[in-house]
């Protein structure tokens, strides 16, 4: 797919950027090339418009990490690849964290015009990517804000009080769908934006026993209404672990929200968390904490533990709908995106466990 390309290269050899440039034009690429070596020179380029940016690792001056840097602070939307001599998969693995689409070494220059295109193809995969997932929020927004309205509306007649007993239960009905609705409505836009890649996840350290005491807070009045047995069990010892505190809680109250809908009563939640030094993440062996939501309620059908984390999905269990709707989607996401996983234990009518893995650093 060779054609026009614009570069801005950051090399301080002009030897090696005529090598560059000679083995991009030997694979049929018409360049419009300008180098540049210093910090200045390379923000007075950024204002212009560039196809593609190739850095080399380390100048005297500048090197491919300041040019990322950079191209980030000023949100620029251009690819970069690391075009360098040098030596080493740390440096490399640094490069690809700060944002640059490849790494290549100077001896490798025939697979340079490939990696160009294939950094382009994923650019613009990217770009389609932030416009859907701008757009999602758009809707999404356009969506919540007349729901919150219409919601705080209902608040604002149960406070004007004497309603009688069939107001009260239709009032209770739709407050209770209305704040249902905006949880899916919550949940639906930040799975769009995960699907993106542009939820923030907000790192901070964090305390097992604070998470599940805030979650259980939120659940624990239905279990006593439903007269349901609500247990914890949290490991003595727990170390402290990094992740995003309001998306884990999230996931916890989505597992016990789920575990009180559909376990009857009588019945019994147990919600525990454990550290494990040595959890099979994949090929490798990490230390981390181990969260589980047990219950003895409906529990799922052989077929459908496989599918209950699929968006929209859908169990039935008589006249009851046991949903991952969206909650369990977002539930696998968030812990994906911390780079753990999650998995439920289930049999029909016996019961089900959910539980999902941290590692204690990310």
């Amino acid at each position: 797919m060779a054609g026009f390309l614009r570069i801005l290269l950051v090399e301080d050899s002009a030897p090696d950027a005529h090598l560059i440039a000679h083995a991009l034009r030997r694979e049929g690429f018409e360049l419009d090339c300008r180098r540049v070596e210093t910090r200045a020179d390379f923000l007075s380029a950024l204002d212009e418009s560039w196809d593609v940016i190739l850095a080399d690792y380390s100048l005297p001056t500048f090197s491919a990490l300041d040019a990322l840097r950079i191209v980030n602070e000023k949100s620029r939307d251009i690819p970069v690849i690391v075009v360098t001599g040098t030596v080493g998969e740390e440096e490399a693995v640094e490069c690809i964290k700060r944002g640059a689409y490849d790494y290549l070494l100077k001896d490798r220059l025939a697979r340079l015009g490939a990696a160009i295109e294939h950094a382009m193809e994923q650019h613009k995969e990217k770009l389609a990517a932030r416009l859907r997932a701008d757009l999602a929020d758009m809707l999404v927004h356009d969506l919540r804000t007349p729901l919150t309205s219409l919601l705080v509306g209902l608040e604002s007649i149960d406070l004007l009080g004497d309603l009688n007993e069939h107001q009260k239960e239709t009032f209770s009905i739709s407050v209770s769908a209305g704040n249902g609705l905006l949880r899916m409505i919550n949940d639906l836009l930040d799975i769009s934006r995960m699907e993106y890649a542009s939820l923030p996840l907000e790192i901070k350290p964090l305390e097992a026993r604070t998470l599940i005491d805030q979650a259980i807070r939120q659940v624990a009045a239905i279990a006593q209404e439903k007269r349901l047995a609500l247990e914890v069990e949290i490991a003595d010892d727990l170390p402290v672990f990094a992740g995003d505190e309001d998306k884990i809680s999230r996931v916890l109250v989505n597992l016990l929200s789920n575990a009180v809908k559909f376990t009857p009563t009588p019945g019994e939640i147990k919600v525990g968390v454990h550290f494990t030094p040595a959890f099979l993440l994949g090929e490798n062996e990490k230390p981390g904490l181990i969260f589980s939501v047990c219950d003895s309620g409906l529990g799922l059908p052989a077929d459908a533990v496989e599918r209950v984390f699929d968006k929209f999905w859908q169990v039935s269990h008589g006249k009851k709908k046991m949903s991952s709707g969206l909650g369990l989607t977002f539930c696998k996401m968030v812990i994906e995106s911390h780079g753990g996983c999650i998995w439920v234990d289930s049999e029909e009518l016996r019961g089900s466990t959910f539980a999902f893995f941290l590692p204690q650093s990310r």
